[in-house]
């Protein structure tokens, strides 16, 4: 039987997702603390889920997480900070999962559900972050750039061009009804084209989609210099 770890070192914050995750895996052991650096990590085993909440990140943090990354632990962090530099350093860890602050109860059990099966899953507003600080610096030398996405090569000989359209939105953490009215089309027509793209992707879901695009450099951002 797997674990589930939940480590935040906030009371009322700790149980509120204990109980909405107890709610919903009740045949797992569920474990709590407030404080990740002072566990003792050997409970933790291969497959297990663990939730970090990070305020602030530590050389011994990021030691003890990729201990238990390299023992298969599957990590889900939560983050209440939205600085692209140190999300873009995190993301570059391979975690399985990434939560900020305001998340709803489905997308915690989504990353949850998402681990257990080895899919990453991406909050919908980092996306977005972590594609233009993964792919490019946009202020340089003081002078601001015009970002505009473009499609690399490789990911034109898959996707038709209003199926990498809506990748292009999926990376900006938009939702159907947003993507409909980007792109003048009705939410169904949305929703088929985003069934296409994970069909030939080969991934389950958007967030999967996404971390692929950012991942392989399939979405790039071309500078345009402001003037």
């Amino acid at each position: 039987m797997r674990d589930i770890f939940i480590f935040h070192p906030f009371s009322i914050l700790r149980k509120g997702l204990y109980s909405c995750i107890q709610n919903n895996y009740k045949d797992y052991v569920i474990n709590q603390s407030s404080s990740f650096e002072d566990y003792n990590t050997d409970l933790i085993q291969p497959d297990d889920v663990i939730i970090i909440y990070l305020q602030f990140i530590t050389d011994e943090t990021l030691h003890r997480l990729n201990y238990l990354q390299k023992n298969k632990v599957k990590i889900i962090i939560w983050m209440d900070f939205s600085d692209e530099t140190t999300i873009r350093s995190l993301f570059q860890k391979g975690f399985l999962g990434y939560l900020i602050n305001d998340i709803e109860e489905d997308e915690i059990l989504k990353a949850i559900e998402n681990a257990f099966n080895d899919t990453p899953y991406l909050h919908p507003r980092l996306s977005s972050l972590l594609l233009k600080e993964y792919l490019y610096e946009i202020h340089k030398e003081g002078k601001e750039d015009v970002v505009i996405p473009i499609i690399n090569q490789d990911l034109n000989r898959t996707l038709t061009k209003r199926e990498k359209e809506v990748l292009i939105c999926l990376t900006k953490g938009y939702g159907n009804s947003k993507i409909a009215k980007e792109l003048y089309l009705t939410e169904n027509t949305v929703k088929n084209h985003v069934s296409a793209i994970l069909h030939k992707l080969k991934v389950k879901d958007r967030t999967a989609a996404v971390v692929l695009a950012i991942k392989n450099e399939w979405i790039l951002y071309d500078s345009v210099k402001d003037r």
